[in-house]
């Protein structure tokens, strides 16, 4: 079973959407609480911890420099900038300068790098850490800059009217400017003389975070995941049109090349299916390689450094013995050798000197000991076929090897050179993309995931049927039984459409693969964000195609078996038209589609299929034409079982009338075979007796000359074979069948193709008929269960070894061999032991219901056999997880409880999971606004964990439980709770550790609550200062923290000073976060409230609404979030004088809330009582007394009578009383409000506010006059 999740973590999510129940509380605002944080610490390359000496040159860079700028007045602004903080610098001060668009907005910005002679001490706080806002005055025009020294991501040096874009990416522990530029001088070689060498280019830096001590060392990326962001970057900065098919040229310095390598991988590998990945995948020229270590590095003295740390996979990686490397080496030979493309391989030829961790320090130094790093034999072996001339020695260590000091340099001399020669090239790609026409300018796009059939024949009436109705329909569905050619025919009409339309494929032969490629589209599109659920894609997908952006389109749904509506419903809008291609005669009706039947080929294609096929000459008099006709007509003249026999001729030198004759004997048996009602096949899915027939000769024929390929073709029929990746093949699980090697596996897959019983694609994936796959089940026999058998162990062996994100591409074979593996009991009970990592998979991926159906079938299982076990108790637990993500919290805590109860008898209460389940069922509790369950539930766990001093399980069950008697209003016990926390913490961890921090943060809240809000500004001011100092300025928790100091401003009155703070949040989060996250949402509906408070509604009005639509789009409608989100414009409406619409609001939040999580919940009851006392405003004081009473006992029976949201109820029913002229009721409410403030500690201001309105109600009582 799965791994049980570690210890809850405390619940310090990111900040929080005001809900209606905090504004109501007096003195009460949006809260922001502790983000979660990644480091943003800079890149430092290893050497002597000494402070910089006077002189040394320091490097920076400056982006969002205005559009206007110019080099002098940027020198000008800086020098100014300079004298005005006490340093006055002279003429040489500054010695290196760059200003080129930035990439990302090159309309509005430049991107400066600027190089001291040595490093102004009013920019210390730039040099290290993620940078800092600095304020200057260009051209007398004061602007908001960014300036850093870390240089990650890219760096525009220099762009002059560009035809050719060239990216350097540096390596290992190195920075994207520092790595290029040579010691002692300012000089760095692509900023300072490359330009003059290479006219008409755009040049890049590209740096990222590899330090091998420090923060950087927290990262545990691989290669890959490197290569993903660089590919994503290089995405990014070549997004214009004008862009993405820019002839590009790569320059690489020690692991750079390797995340070169994998990018240009990945990028050719999904090419066929992807525009961003065949851009750069057509437009890659060549690159240059420096000490790339292709067979690993010398990396022991690495080991050492990195021992313990999550970046020692890295290092590993680079080993040379090391599988990733032999992987990478093996798809980029694969891929790249003997190719169009240019590569240079240069290579160091002195020793580095090696550097080691100063224990007592713990920083890098150099040693006395050297080494070569990087032998010749690795770094010249990027492709086996690279010209001898490419491998260039350089007479420089690794580290030296790619700095120029100088123009005449002879290394920076030949360097430029070889790039000139691959500009030279990229010109011919340039002048052959100018004389393509452009049909509108408008991009369009090929989504299909398979290759030009080239041995495709016309079905000329078929073809110019479909070609000429599919401009002026808008549905049509091509009919036909198994093996008559139409995906064929559908995939012709897909590659004549590619340069009129763009062109998507969709697999329909389940509702879950159908959706699957609705998805990838959209993503494939870049419609999609991280955080985006799959409905809301493929709702902005419909949106998309019925937009003019795609133009005309053609959408083919291959193989459609199912009628879902929202499938199709996404492909019915827009210029598009949509074919389906399909066995069953209902769909068409149910779609309204035009249909077209596709039945046998007339004699004339048939004959061209088979000679295409078989490649007997046409134009030979010794063959029999008549026995060819014979055999064609015996065939059906259907296109899969002509295909099949003229393979089978062409491989075995058949005679034509020989393998008529064994036709004519398998299709009487098999006609008898197939009028039988064959158990567990649909009739629409069965083979006619010639495809059959055909299928057998060819199967029968490997099974005796290469019984493994013949073995390999029955496991392959068990899987989804529409798409089986060959990765998926190449397992040790296949020795059973005597395919241990990949390239014996490799070899079978070839002998199958050969007879046309599958087709391997790019990708690669192979692809074998389902008619074929139906043929090999039914022949199975007694072999049936060994080959499920085997299709499940090597699924379980996939789901062992991949990563979780992989795993996703294997789910519809996992089905596949569960649907098997359910008819045979015994493969049943092999197949139920892994379901619950399958489950896992599915649950993180967003489907429950699937998810779901496993875990049940599980539970059932194991209920049955062995209840009172572990297997069970896991079971129950996983399923509690899919519960929540279901937000079914009801069914999540029963399930909790079972796993509990399991866990308790098998593990003991005091073991890690038993404690984790418990602390499980006090989180879900606090979900459902259960806090004394929750609150219960913590304690249970910290008496059975018997812990007698302080440790990381303590620390956060303590942590958790101040968070809850916080949502309590139980401020003082909260308080105390978190000291005790925070106290742990310190001694545990260290006062400066981030989950320190976040304690101290979230305390600070409760003190705010509480009224103390000179303390809690100063806490979080401290924090504040922790948090960029240790994380960086522009850390989610930096930035959420900054969000609560702009909350104590508003408190305070400071409301200019609140809303600087805000926008300024706001800019981050959509910065690092994008505009519609759920967080950035939050920050602009707390704003909203804000600008409603200072009289400002249309921009309250308006900043509302658009994070309503946000949260709309992101959450969907219903969500509770998106309630609270509605609660806020409602009342912001209400403040601006619209009460209807702020009544119709209210009226939806409150109403959704109670169906979403409940009456009794304390958001929903927030809601309620903000309606209510809207509808006192409008007079409709009957129907606010029945809503009001109800949120009175709600929160009464789940906080507690003395809790703040209840009080608060008790004066809002006041004045529901008064308007009714209840007068003696309004009072005693009143006098029982003040009575519990004056017992609570914390409360003066309140018990005074209480006061006052006590007082005035009891003047008005005097002139029963009501003035609310």
């Amino acid at each position: 079973m799965t791994k049980q999740n570690p210890v809850p973590q405390p619940t310090t999510g990111g900040e929080t959407l005001t809900t209606t129940a905090e504004l109501l509380q007096q003195n009460t605002v949006p809260q922001e609480q502790v983000g979660s944080y990644e480091s943003g610490h800079s890149v430092k390359p290893p050497g002597k911890p000494a402070e910089k000496p006077p002189g040394k040159f320091r490097a920076f860079r400056i982006t969002e420099v205005p559009k206007t700028t110019t080099r002098e007045s940027l020198i000008l602004a800086l020098r100014l900038f300079l004298d005005e903080n006490g340093e006055y610098p002279g003429e040489d001060a500054i010695c290196g300068l760059s200003l080129a668009p930035d990439h990302n907005d090159p309309n509005t910005y430049y991107t400066a790098t600027i190089t001291f002679a040595s490093e102004p001490k009013a920019l210390k706080k730039c040099s290290s850490g993620p940078g800092e806002a600095l304020e200057l005055k260009i051209d007398d025009t004061p602007c908001t800059v960014q300036i850093d020294a870390h240089f990650t991501g890219m760096t525009t040096l220099h762009s002059e009217d560009p035809v050719i874009d060239i990216v350097a990416v540096s390596g290992l522990g190195g920075n994207g400017f520092g790595s290029w530029r040579a010691p002692g001088t300012a000089n760095m070689w692509l900023r300072d003389f490359l330009p003059e060498k290479i006219k008409h280019s755009r040049i890049f830096i590209y740096g990222y975070d590899t330090e091998l001590i420090g923060p950087g060392a927290r990262s545990f990326a691989s290669i890959r995941d490197m290569a993903k962001t660089l590919f994503n970057n290089l995405k990014m900065a070549r997004a214009q049109p004008n862009e993405m098919r820019r002839p590009l040229v790569l320059l690489g310095h020690s692991l750079g090349g390797l995340v070169i390598k994998q990018a240009l991988v990945e990028a050719a590998t999904h090419a066929d299916t992807s525009p961003p990945h065949k851009n750069l995948h057509d437009s890659f020229v060549g690159a240059l390689f420096f000490g790339v270590p292709n067979r690993g590095l010398n990396d022991k003295f690495l080991h050492d450094i990195v021992h313990g740390q999550p970046n020692q996979k890295l290092i590993s990686s680079l080993d040379p013995v090391s599988p990733e490397l032999a992987a990478l080496h093996r798809g980029f030979t694969a891929l790249f050798d003997r190719k169009k493309y240019q590569f240079y391989s240069y290579y160091e030829t002195r020793v580095t000197q090696l550097s080691e961790i100063n224990r007592a320090t713990g920083r890098l130094e150099l040693t006395d000991k050297s080494s070569i790093m990087v032998l010749e034999t690795s770094a010249t072996e990027a492709v086996p076929s690279q010209a001898r001339h490419n491998y260039i020695p350089i007479d420089g260590d690794h580290r030296s090897m790619i700095k120029f000091a100088r123009k005449t340099d002879q290394y920076f001399q030949q360097v430029s050179s070889d790039i000139l020669h691959l500009v030279s090239i990229a010109q011919a790609m340039i002048d052959k993309q100018s004389v393509q026409s452009a049909t509108d300018g408008r991009s369009t796009y090929f989504l299909v995931p398979y290759q030009k059939n080239e041995r495709y024949t016309p079905r000329s009436k078929l073809d110019n049927l479909l070609s000429r109705i599919s401009g002026s329909t808008k549905a049509i569905a091509l009919l036909g039984h198994g093996g008559t050619g139409k995906t064929q025919v559908a995939l012709n009409l897909a590659f004549e459409s590619r340069d009129t339309h763009s062109v998507f494929w969709i697999d329909g032969h389940t509702i879950e693969s159908s959706w699957s490629s609705l998805i990838s589209i959209g993503k494939q599109l870049g419609l999609a964000t991280e955080e985006m659920k799959e409905k809301d894609l493929c709702q902005l997908l419909k949106k998309w195609l019925g937009s003019d952006k795609p133009g005309k389109w053609l959408a083919v749904i291959d193989n459609l078996t199912h009628t879902d509506s929202s499938v199709l419903d996404i492909l019915s809008s827009g210029q598009g038209t949509l074919l389906v291609t399909t066995r069953q005669e209902h769909i068409h009706k149910n779609i309204r589609a035009h249909q077209l039947e596709c039945a046998s080929m007339t004699p004339d294609e048939a004959k061209k299929t088979f000679h295409t096929h078989s490649l007997l000459d046409v134009n030979d008099k010794t063959l029999d034409k008549i026995s060819i006709a014979e055999l064609l007509k015996a065939l059906d003249h259907l296109p899969l079982a002509v295909a099949l026999a003229a393979s089978f001729i062409r491989e075995t030198k058949t005679s034509v009338d020989d393998y008529l004759e064994s036709l004519q004997k398998e299709l009487a048996e098999h006609a008898k075979l197939l009028q039988n009602q064959v158990v567990g096949f649909e009739s629409t899915a069965l083979p006619t007796p010639a495809v059959l027939s055909s299928w057998y000769i060819s199967f029968c024929r490997i099974q005796r000359d290469r019984a493994t390929a013949a073995d390999l073709f029955q496991l392959m029929s068990l899987l989804d074979t529409h798409s089986i990746p060959v990765d998926l093949l190449h397992s040790k699980v296949l020795g059973e069948i005597g395919l241990e090697k990949k390239s014996n596996v490799d070899t079978a897959l070839g002998v199958l193709a050969s007879y046309s019983l599958l087709t391997i694609c790019k990708t690669p994936v192979c692809q074998v008929p389902e008619l074929l796959a139906v043929c090999t089940q039914m022949k199975l026999g007694e072999k049936e269960e060994a080959f499920a058998k085997l299709a499940l162990s090597l699924m379980q062996e996939v789901f062992s070894n991949q990563n979780s994100p992989r795993l996703v591409n294997y789910l519809p074979h996992t089905k596949a061999v569960f649907l098997h593996s359910g008819k045979i009991p015994q493969v049943f009970n092999q197949r139920v032991g892994f379901q619950g990592k399958l489950a896992e998979i599915l649950n993180q991926s967003g489907r429950q219901s699937e998810a779901r159906d496993l875990i049940r079938d599980c539970l059932e299982y194991y209920g049955s056999t062995k209840k009172d076990g572990m297997e069970y108790a896991d079971c129950a637990y996983q399923l509690s997880l899919i519960e929540v993500a279901s937000k079914d919290y009801d069914q999540a805590i029963v399930w909790c409880r079972n796993a509990r109860d399991g866990f308790v008898k098998n593990l003991g209460q005091s073991h890690v999971r038993t404690l984790n389940v418990v602390g499980r069922i006090a989180m879900i509790s606090d979900l459902q606004g259960n806090y004394s369950n929750a609150i219960h539930n913590y304690e249970q766990a910290l008496v059975w964990s018997g812990a007698t001093a302080p440790d990381q399980f303590t620390i956060d069950t303590i942590h958790n439980m101040a968070l809850v008697f916080d949502k309590q209003g139980r401020y003082d016990i909260a308080i105390e709770a978190y000291t005790q926390a925070l106290n742990d913490s310190i001694q545990v961890l260290g006062e400066q550790h981030p989950s320190t921090l976040d304690i101290e943060h979230n305390m600070a809240i409760s003190m705010r609550k509480q009224g103390r809000y000179n303390e809690a500004l100063e806490t979080f001011k401290h924090v504040a200062d922790a948090y960029a100092r240790i994380l960086g300025k522009t850390d989610r928790a930096t930035i959420d923290v900054q969000g609560n100091i702009a909350l104590i401003d508003d408190i305070q009155g400071r409301h200019t000073a609140a809303l600087q703070t805000y926008k300024w949040v706001l800019e981050a989060k959509e910065k690092s976060l994008g505009k519609k996250a759920p967080s950035t949402l939050s920050t602009l509906s707390n704003m909203a409230l804000l600008l409603s408070k200072t009289g400002r509604h249309d921009d309250a009005v308006a900043a509302a609404q658009r994070a309503l639509d946000g949260y709309q789009e992101v959450l969907g409608n219903e969500d509770p979030v998106t309630l609270d989100a509605v609660a806020n414009v409602a009342i912001i409406c209400a403040a601006a004088g619209d009460v209807p619409q702020a009544k119709a609001y209210f009226e939806h939040a409150s109403w959704g809330k109670a169906k979403q999580i409940g009456m009794e919940h304390p958001s929903t009851l927030g809601t309620l009582a903000a309606f209510a006392a809207l509808l006192v405003r409008l007079g409709s004081f009957e129907e606010a007394l029945s809503i009001q009473t109800s949120v009175l006992s709600g929160y009464a029976a789940i906080l507690g009578k003395e809790h703040p949201f209840a009080v608060e109820a008790e004066v809002g029913l006041a004045k529901v009383l008064e308007g009714l002229k209840r007068w003696d009721e309004a009072k005693a409410c009143l006098m029982g409000v003040v009575e519990l403030w004056k017992n609570q500690e914390g409360q003066k201001g309140n018990l005074e506010a209480a006061e006052g309105e006590l007082k005035k109600l009891t003047q008005r009582m005097s002139g029963k006059i009501i003035g609310w």
